[in-house]
């Protein structure tokens, strides 16, 4: 049997939230060894305890027998707590990291600062460890050192909310919680692999961060280009800058997204879908180019809201899916979790938890044959102290001495 594509790499997390344990759970996932270490200080990272302020249950005394929140960034890791206001807990923490390939974290810098665990420091100590660091806002900067989440620092000041709203100053809604943090999962994984190539290449142990606030900035990348050039937004689903990407509605109250950006190739084929045959090969329609040239793009939005706003949605994918002209209905969460394209992929699997509960669990993104997906739950904070105290030299009387001064959990 073929290792798994990272193992014998080892990295220890001292990250809290989604963002940077989601790119531990992805590597662990991978194959690699992920320790993540907490702070024995309230109880670890308090992304344990959210679930039931979000509808989703915890169960159990230490919060184990079910937590699918905290699981999900954190499933497939080792678990190691100390006190890190002490010295015998920073001790113990240095001695770990000097075990590891990598270091992850997500902590604010003044509190990296005041835990001498900020890349300086570290480096000093293991010049050659990589060191990840996801933050909130970037590492310089007046706002270096404020406090963000994906919903103020991605979608407010990110301006994904703004604009995406319907129109300014109208009530704009809510986008799914942990929806930046969670593809900043896979920024994190990738840049701590880049250090770990980096470090094993060229014996340099690099600072690699990323951000929320640097995510806005890329994801948005096209859209920022736009606006340079005049493209208002937030964009009126009545009147969009491109007509062949953008939602309709059909005849039964269904919102469906069209996306045909290369509009010329199938633009006869759409008239024909939506029974607009006296518009083929039309000399000024037919063409993106004399389209956007004599301002016309209006018209043919609003043929394209009447026509598709005619047919059924059982009817738009008659016709257009034999063309391949891309469409689809905007589903629900609901039909998303039965999804039979995303069973038959692996991407949701079914959890059993020791309270007979079940729950529906997403797969992370990177898939590799040699790396059939696990999911072994998280554990208690600290839950393998033991383990890794007696690998750092630690007596059972001492880790037990440890324990009882509370410097370890």
């Amino acid at each position: 049997m073929n290792p798994r594509p990272l193992e014998g790499l080892r990295i220890v997390e001292f990250a809290v939230w989604i963002a940077g344990p989601g790119g531990g759970a992805i590597l662990a996932d991978l194959g690699a060894e992920v320790i993540k270490l907490e702070e024995l200080i309230g109880d670890g990272d308090p992304y344990r305890r959210i679930g039931r302020g979000m509808g989703v249950p915890i169960k159990g005394e230490t919060g184990t027998d079910m937590n699918p929140w905290f699981d999900a960034s954190n499933y497939n890791k080792r678990f190691v707590s100390v006190n890190t206001k002490t010295p015998e807990g920073m001790e113990i923490a240095y001695k770990l990291i000097g075990t590891a390939d990598a270091f992850v974290t997500s902590m604010r810098q003044q509190m990296l600062l005041k835990r001498s665990l900020d890349y300086d420091t570290l480096h000093a100590k293991f010049p050659k460890l990589p060191y990840a660091h996801f933050l909130d806002w970037g590492e310089k900067g007046p706002l270096k050192d404020k406090p963000g989440f994906d919903a103020t620092t991605y979608f407010a000041q990110g301006g994904v909310l703004g604009n995406s709203a319907p129109e300014w100053g109208e009530y704009v809604g809510n986008f799914p919680v942990g929806f930046a943090d969670n593809w900043s999962g896979i920024t994190t994984a990738a840049m701590t692999m880049a250090g770990i190539l980096e470090s094993k290449l060229h014996g340099v142990g690099d600072y690699c961060n990323s951000s929320l606030y640097n995510e806005a900035f890329w994801t948005q990348r096209l859209s920022l280009m736009q606006v340079q050039f005049g493209v208002p937004f937030p964009v009126d689903t009545k009147k969009p800058s491109f007509p062949t990407i953008n939602t309709y509605r059909t005849k039964d109250g269904k919102w469906m997204y069209l996306c045909i950006s290369d509009y010329d190739r199938y633009y006869n084929d759409l008239m024909t879908a939506i029974d607009r045959s006296d518009l083929i090969d039309h000399p000024v329609y037919s063409k993106i180019a004399e389209l956007a040239k004599s301002g016309k793009k209006q018209e043919i939005a609003d043929v394209l809201i009447k026509g598709i706003g005619s047919l059924t949605v059982k009817e738009v994918h008659e016709r257009f899916d034999p063309k391949e002209l891309t469409i689809e209905d905007c589903v629900s969460y609901d039909e998303l979790l039965k999804s039979e394209q995303a069973w038959e992929n692996d991407f949701l699997h079914t959890i059993e938890y020791p309270t007979g509960d079940t729950s529906i669990a997403m797969t992370q993104p990177i898939n590799m044959r040699n790396a059939p997906h696990g999911y072994e739950r998280a554990k208690a904070l600290g839950a393998d102290n033991n383990l890794y105290l007696k690998e750092l030299g630690y007596s059972q009387e001492a880790v037990e001495d440890l324990r009882k001064r509370e410097i370890i959990a």
